[in-house]
């Protein structure tokens, strides 16, 4: 009897412990923030070598957490760079990302980027009435500190089979 009592309550108690556990994100409280990806000028090659196509379908929707608008933010040197939005290569033909970097680009020309982590959007696909979206979420918590002061264009770059997908949601950020 106690055998049974013991399985009968693990049985019940088990599920329990893992209730919520695919609902924590990282940063969460009690989760640790992701590790922080420097902002680098190497290019990978995918990127360096590849003739760039425009598109817009993304968003950068927040930065460090708080909504990013059309506004320049500035942010002060040491800040964190945490960017969180959403961005597909072509909807009507299907194509994802592969992988997704968020690029910063100086008024003079200067590039940097980091790559970043894709993440699930259910919100987006629910938004535009369409599942392909889904997998469109991306977020990076960069690290700018090496990177030269001065004001820069946020944009995305979108690596896919049919080459390289810069998409501008006319973010701009100054660092000091």
């Amino acid at each position: 009897m106690t055998t049974s009592l013991s399985r009968t309550a693990l049985a019940c108690l088990l599920p329990l412990l893992f209730t919520a556990c695919g609902d924590s994100k990282p940063g969460a409280p009690g989760m640790p923030e992701p590790a922080r990806v420097a902002f680098s000028a190497d290019l990978p090659p995918a990127i360096a070598q590849a003739t760039l196509v425009f598109n817009s379908q993304c968003n950068m929707e927040t930065l460090n957490d708080a909504p990013w608008g059309n506004e320049t933010l500035t942010l002060p040197k040491g800040a964190p760079f945490k960017v969180a939005g959403w961005g597909v290569v072509d909807v009507a033909k299907s194509v994802q990302a592969d992988t997704v970097y968020v690029r910063l680009h100086s008024a003079d020309g200067r590039v940097y980027v980091a790559n970043a982590a894709r993440t699930q959007r259910a919100d987006v696909a629910q938004y535009f009435n369409n599942p392909f979206y889904e997998a469109s979420g991306y977020e990076v918590n960069g690290d700018v500190t090496a990177l030269p002061a001065g004001e820069y264009a946020a944009t995305l770059l979108m690596t896919h089979p049919g080459g390289v997908t810069l998409c501008d949601s006319g973010r701009r950020v100054t660092l000091q």
